[in-house]
C-alpha cells in the first residue's frame, strides 16, 4: 500500500516519486480548498482526496489527521515536513510567492466570512438587543405612568404589568370609557374591573384635552410595539439556543445561557473555562476590588439570576453557585465539542443537591454563628470628677 504525503495545499504524488501536485492551479480556488479541508467539509474532502482512499495518508497536520481519521481514511501523523513555498516553487517557479500570497488572501477572506456568520455572534447580538429593548421599555413605561398619571394617577395602583397598563390606555384612553361592562368585555377580572371603575369615578387627576390624551395614547402604542419586538427576539433567541446549545439551555434557560456565551465571547470559549471562572462571570469588578483591598470575594456572577441561587437561603448560595457552575461547564462542553443529550440527568442531580442543601441551611447557619469569633466588648470607664 502506497504512502502519500498530504497537506491542505498540495499532495506528494505517489505514482511519481517526489512529484508535487497542487490541489488547484489557481490560487483563489486553492485558498478555498484549504479552508474547506480544515473545516472538514465532506464534499471538498471527497472531491480532492477520493483518489487516495486506498493509500496511507501521511500528514504533519494534527487537525487534518483527526478530520480524515473520523472520515474513515487510513492516515498517520508524520514528522516529515515539506516546505510549502519550496513545494509550490517546484511547479510555479518564480510565481510561487505570488501564488502563495493570493492563496492565503482567499483563505483569510473565507475564514472571516464564516466567522461573521458564526452563530455565537448572532446569539451575542440577540441577547444584547433583548436587554436594550428591556431597558428602553422600562424608560418608556416610567414616562407613560408619570405622563398619564397627571390625568388618572390611581390606575397604576390597580394595573401593575407594563403591557396591561399600556393596553388599557390604548383601548379606553379616557376615565369615562373605563366602565365595568367595557372592562369585562376586554377580559378583565370582575373584581379588578370594579376597582378600576371606582377609581376612575373618584380620581383626583387633572383635566386634559383630547389632543393631550391622543399624544399619550401614541406613546402607549409605541411601548406596546417595543414589547412585541422584544418578544420576537426572545422567541428567536430561544429557538437559536435550543439548536446550538441544547444541554446548557435545558439546564439554565435560554436567556441565562445567552448571557454567559456573550460574557465568555462564544460557546467554545465558555466550554474551555473552568467552573470557578463560570461561577464568577459578570462579577469581575467585585472580585478585583476584593483582591486589591482584601475584602470578601463574590460568590457568584450573572448565574445569580437562576432561581436555584437567588431563591435559596443566603448561607448556601455560594455552594449552590459552585454546584451549578460545574454542571454548566459540563453541559457547555458537550454542546461545543459534541456528545449526547445529558442535560436532563444534570438538572436532576442539581435539583436533588439543591433540595438537600436547602434542608441543611438552618444547621449550616447555626454552625457558622457558633464558629464566628466573639467581639471583645470594651469597657467604658467613667472619668472621675475633679
Amino acid at each position: 500500500m502506497n504512502k502519500v504525503y498530504i497537506t491542505t495545499i498540495f499532495v506528494e504524488n505517489p505514482m511519481k516519486s517526489g512529484k508535487i501536485k497542487l490541489y488547484s492551479e489557481t490560487p483563489e480556488d486553492a485558498g478555498k480548498i484549504k479552508y474547506y479541508l480544515e473545516k472538514g467539509e465532506d464534499r471538498t474532502i471527497e472531491r480532492i482526496l477520493s483518489d487516495y482512499k486506498n493509500n496511507i495518508l501521511l500528514t504533519p497536520n494534527s487537525q487534518l489527521f483527526n478530520l480524515l481519521k473520523n472520515k474513515g481514511f487510513k492516515v498517520e501523523l508524520t514528522k516529515k515536513m515539506i516546505n510549502t513555498l519550496d513545494a509550490i516553487s517546484s511547479i510555479k517557479g518564480e510565481e510561487a510567492l505570488h501564488y502563495l500570497i493570493k492563496l492565503m488572501e482567499t483563505y483569510t477572506k473565507e475564514r472571516l466570512k464564516d466567522e461573521m456568520t458564526n452563530k455565537d455572534m448572532l446569539i451575542i447580538h440577540a441577547i444584547n438587543a433583548y436587554d436594550e429593548y428591556t431597558e428602553t421599555i422600562n424608560i418608556f413605561y416610567e414616562r407613560l405612568r408619570e405622563w398619564y398619571g397627571i390625568y388618572f394617577p390611581e390606575l397604576a395602583q390597580h394595573v401593575k404589568k407594563i403591557d396591561r397598563y399600556a393596553s388599557i390606555i390604548k383601548e379606553f384612553l379616557t376615565k369615562e370609557n373605563m366602565t365595568l361592562d367595557n372592562l369585562l368585555a376586554k377580559g378583565y377580572p370582575e373584581e379588578r374591573a370594579r376597582n378600576i371603575e371606582e377609581a376612575a369615578k373618584n380620581s383626583t387627576g387633572g383635566m386634559l384635552t383630547r389632543e393631550d390624551l391622543e399624544i399619550i395614547k401614541s406613546h402607549a402604542e409605541t411601548l406596546l410595539q417595543l414589547i412585541r419586538e422584544r418578544d420576537k427576539i426572545d422567541e428567536y433567541l430561544k429557538t437559536l439556543l435550543e439548536e446550538e446549545a441544547p444541554n446548557t439551555t435545558y439546564l439554565i434557560g435560554h436567556k441565562l445561557t445567552a448571557r454567559l456565551i456573550a460574557k465568555a465571547g462564544g460557546l467554545r470559549k465558555l466550554a474551555t473555562l473552568p467552573a470557578s471562572t463560570v461561577q464568577l462571570l459578570g462579577a469581575e469588578k467585585s472580585l478585583f476590588i476584593a483582591l486589591r483591598k482584601g475584602g470578601k470575594p463574590p460568590k457568584h456572577g450573572i448565574i445569580f439570576q437562576h432561581p436555584f441561587i437567588n431563591q435559596s437561603p443566603k448561607v448556601i448560595r455560594g455552594r449552590v453557585a459552585r454546584l451549578l457552575a460545574g454542571k454548566i461547564t459540563i453541559a457547555a462542553r458537550v454542546d461545543a465539542f459534541g456528545g449526547d443529550f445529558i442535560a436532563d440527568r444534570l438538572l436532576k442531580e442539581v435539583e436533588e443537591r439543591v433540595e438537600e442543601l436547602r434542608r441543611m441551611a438552618p444547621t449550616i447557619q447555626k454552625k457558622k454563628r457558633m464558629e464566628r469569633p466573639k467581639r471583645k466588648i470594651k469597657k467604658k470607664f467613667k472619668r472621675k470628677k475633679r
